[in-house]
């Protein structure tokens, strides 16, 4: 474990307690897929982002030893949303690891994960109607469909070698951003802020999201299994165009090339092709832009107890290896 993935389990052990806790002990279901579905993801790690960014926008850290059921239960029905969303991926993108665990697909094969998705949809509905606010259903119900339309443009894109940088940025704002937005604002408005000051805890939610897709499809070039929990190159490898391979593919010359090298499955040289002409590099530029929209937002939380920790979630972010 990283020095910063250990400051960052100290720092938010009791919410992270709490939060696999009441999932391990309260989302079961008298059918036996769901329960080890849903205990083999829990345990298979993560830092429940999202999760985070609403117990800290809901204040939650004025007193980290009374944190309410409410919010808890809130909290939790986010990740369970999350976990929805990553075995319907799985499904799409035939991939057979998620945190380095057989995933959902390969364990009980492709119809029983999409109906543990659905469950783990229905189960998160649940909690939210029961516990948010009008104002943050609302919210949040006007931009699931959104988040949606996220997934089948990722899946539409496939092996679309025009794709645009814009197109890319538009599907990373719906597929991943979305969420860690209504996270952030959902927390707020039920800690009582007005809309118009929750819209600043939406955007640092929206720009952390995006920097963080846009970091973990650089990951997905350069890391390995033992340190991502799959295999390198593996959007690549499916027809997934992510940032580094759309600003190659504006180049003419170079286009004609990787199409040739993705015909004979000759994958390290696109990783050679990628390094030499410095797309990584202008990727990562593209990166640090969001998390300075973030880091931007942050001048609004100067006097707000969340300040020190969404500063804290957000250098962390930036700092990821994994």
């Amino acid at each position: 474990m990283t020095s910063i993935n250990h400051e960052f389990e100290t720092r938010f052990k009791l919410w992270l307690d709490e939060l696999d806790k009441f999932i391990n002990n309260n989302i079961t279901s008298t059918e036996p897929v769901f329960n080890q579905a849903q205990s083999r993801l829990i345990n298979a790690g993560g830092k429940r982002i999202r999760s985070l960014l609403f117990l800290i926008s809901s204040q939650a850290d004025r007193n980290r030893e009374e944190l309410s059921n409410r919010l808890i239960e809130i909290a939790a029905a986010i990740e369970i949303l999350h976990m929805a969303t990553l075995v319907h991926d799985d499904i799409a993108d035939q991939a057979r690891l998620r945190r380095g665990e057989p995933s959902a697909l390969d364990e009980f094969g492709s119809e029983p994960a999409l109906f543990i998705g659905d469950y783990f949809l229905s189960k998160a509905y649940h909690l939210f109607f029961k516990n948010l606010s009008a104002e943050s259903l609302k919210f949040l119900s006007s931009k699931l469909p959104e988040i949606c339309a996220g997934q089948m443009s990722e899946f539409k894109n496939r092996y679309n070698y025009d794709i645009t940088v814009r197109d890319y940025l538009k599907q990373v704002r719906r597929k991943t951003g979305l969420l860690f937005g209504v996270a952030s604002y959902t927390g707020a408005i039920e800690a009582g802020f007005s809309k118009a000051s929750s819209v600043h805890y939406y955007r640092y939610g929206l720009a952390l999201g995006m920097a963080f897709q846009i970091q973990d499809d650089l990951l997905d070039i350069l890391g390995d299994t033992e340190t991502m929990g799959k295999p390198p190159l593996q959007d690549i490898r499916q027809g997934i165009y992510t940032l580094p391979v759309i600003l190659l593919l504006e180049d003419n010359e170079l286009k004609v090339r990787f199409i040739r090298l993705i015909e004979s499955e000759s994958y390290l040289k696109i990783l050679e092709l990628l390094e030499n002409n410095q797309y990584l590099n202008q990727a990562r530029k593209i990166e640090e832009q969001y998390f300075k929209r973030a880091a931007a937002e942050l001048d609004y939380f100067v006097d707000d107890p969340a300040g020190d920790d969404l500063e804290f979630i957000l250098n962390c972010q930036n700092n990821r290896r994994e």
